[in-house]
């Protein structure tokens, strides 16, 4: 059921919804939160298992989709109001702006999470992370951004690695040193240009 109730300070508009872009359902999601109340506040990935239930028309839509372990879940709030300018947090404080805040009630209610892949069954994924109630339709998926196949390395930890590692010979690029190392050629004039240099070859 939708809450329709309006907290002290909260501001809501008389708005015609009007229609000038379409979403399409295709599929729904199951979780075992019953009610909005029941439903936590963000999803966890060690969290209870979903399931996201896909239309058989999108069946082939799935080819590929086991390399990954994050998957970004789009869905439609569909129990959330469209009409709030002004809303007040649970905790009570000053109103503020729709704009302002990630509450479920806006004019347009899509909803995101960024779930864990844990198999896929035919037109059925199961997942870890959404924070939505049961029955809340799916708009769409597609990979985290930060992602990478199950047994492989994410990119932004690959550019770490990488930036890591030029840091870490930067830092041994030796220019001038407290206590000399041996030379090569024990500051022989011949020495190559791109071997370092000790404090007493300049």
């Amino acid at each position: 059921m939708i809450n329709d109730e309006i907290r002290a300070g909260e501001v809501a508009i008389s708005w015609l919804n009007p229609s000038d872009a379409s979403v399409a359902v295709i599929g729904r999601i199951e979780t075992p939160w019953k009610t909005r109340a029941e439903c936590p506040r963000q999803g966890q990935t060690d969290g209870p298992l979903c399931r996201i239930i896909l239309a058989e028309t999108w069946k082939q839509a799935l080819c590929g989709i086991a390399r990954y372990h994050r998957l970004e879940v789009i869905y439609w709030l569909h129990l959330a109001r469209r009409d709030l300018v002004m809303q007040c947090s649970r905790s009570g404080n000053e109103p503020r702006g729709t704009f302002s805040l990630r509450s479920p009630m806006r004019p347009n209610p899509i909803g995101t999470s960024i779930a864990k892949l844990e198999a896929v069954e035919d037109c059925t994924l199961l997942v870890r992370g959404l924070d939505c109630v049961d029955g809340t339709p799916l708009l769409d998926i597609k990979p985290d951004r930060q992602n990478s196949s199950r047994c492989g390395t994410t990119k932004r930890q690959f550019r770490f690695m990488i930036t890591s590692s030029y840091q870490l010979i930067s830092r041994f690029r030796w220019t001038k040193l407290e206590a000399p190392p041996i030379h090569p050629t024990r500051h022989s004039a011949v020495a190559p240009r791109h071997w370092p240099r000790c404090g007493y070859c300049r």
